[in-house]
């Protein structure tokens, strides 16, 4: 690389040089900044090594990173994050050339929280044309119909990976280190009324106040109850989706529902799992009035169906897992 390359990525590079001879604004974002790690993050080292800095996302401090997801020698085919100046860090593109077009088609500039990413400022942008010309000739690429896509494609493709590298490192960064959830998190932010039974998906702060048994992984409310959906960890698997599911009454003690969480998503069809003294049971709740969407996300996102039989699988949950009381 040259001593007065701007990055090691000829991409960017070439970005770079557009954006030195460009005097107007020509997409939603601030400004390049310098290639390099991000020093607010040394206290911890291996998110730090992980991001690498190279833009100012807005003027109140939002940045974008590339995501060292591993090794490889073509860095301009690495992922790119979005910082956010109140917290908050989210995959916004597969690559630097999918951010490229992501640019091309925003209206406003992109901001975020610690939930979701968002548009913020829509802004007058009268080197939008020749940005997008710049793009075609260096890259044969063209605007997206909707810049939203491409933020949608890298939630899809990479959501897995990434929850599971950014959990351990900044909790807050993810709901869960279970895409799954995530993706269900994201779909309950975006429906109206209750989808489930009593199910509804536990906030940050509820999590952390919860005080049942530090081994669970709590991540929803089962029922009016104050029953608690909880993940239990029984090995080392590195996948948590692959965990069972239990349900938690009040007295803290736990019952086996599902053997995964997908088999558990699939259950969750207009009845209501509760513990009851001899253990949990079935019964059936108010009209769920997302319940449809609820079955056409499932279907969507993971080609299931609903499960024909709630005590099945809870009894075959049972089977897997003994030592817990079974359904009544």
């Amino acid at each position: 690389m040259p001593d007065d390359a701007y990055s090691p990525i000829p991409e960017l590079n070439l970005l770079k040089e557009f954006d030195d001879r460009c005097e107007e604004s020509y997409a939603p974002w601030a400004w390049l900044d310098d290639f390099r790690e991000l020093p607010f993050l040394r206290d911890t080292p291996e998110l730090m090594r992980g991001l690498i800095g190279f833009a100012s996302a807005n003027l109140s401090g939002s940045l974008y990173a590339l995501w060292k997801r591993d090794d490889r020698d073509d860095l301009a085919t690495l992922p790119v994050v979005l910082l956010g100046d109140e917290g908050g860090l989210h995959l916004v593109a597969r690559d630097l050339r999918e951010f490229f077009r992501l640019l091309a088609g925003l209206e406003a500039g992109l901001a975020c929280d610690w939930d979701d990413v968002y548009e913020r400022d829509e802004e007058e942008l009268p080197g939008r044309a020749d940005y997008h010309a710049w793009l075609v000739d260096n890259f044969g690429l063209t605007p997206p119909e909707d810049a939203w896509d491409i933020i949608e494609a890298a939630e899809e493709e990479l959501g897995k990976e990434w929850a599971e590298w950014i959990h351990p490192l900044l909790p807050d960064a993810v709901f869960s280190p279970v895409h799954e959830l995530n993706l269900l998190k994201r779909f309950q932010d975006s429906t109206e009324g209750s989808y489930a039974g009593g199910f509804s998906l536990l906030s940050a702060e509820d999590r952390e106040d919860w005080d049942g048994d530090p081994g669970l992984l709590p991540f929803a409310d089962a029922n009016e109850d104050y029953d608690t959906y909880a993940l239990m960890p029984h090995d080392e698997r590195a996948d948590s989706a692959g965990q069972p599911v239990v349900v938690v009454g009040d007295d803290d003690e736990h019952h086996v529902v599902a053997r995964n969480i997908r088999e558990f998503l699939g259950a969750l069809d207009g009845l209501e799992i509760h513990v009851t003294d001899d253990g949990v049971a079935l019964r059936d709740c108010e009209p769920n009035p997302a319940h449809a969407e609820y079955l056409d996300w499932l279907d969507e996102h993971f080609g299931l169906a609903p499960a024909r039989d709630a005590a099945a699988v809870i009894r075959a949950a049972e089977r897997a897992y003994p030592g817990r009381t079974p359904v009544s």
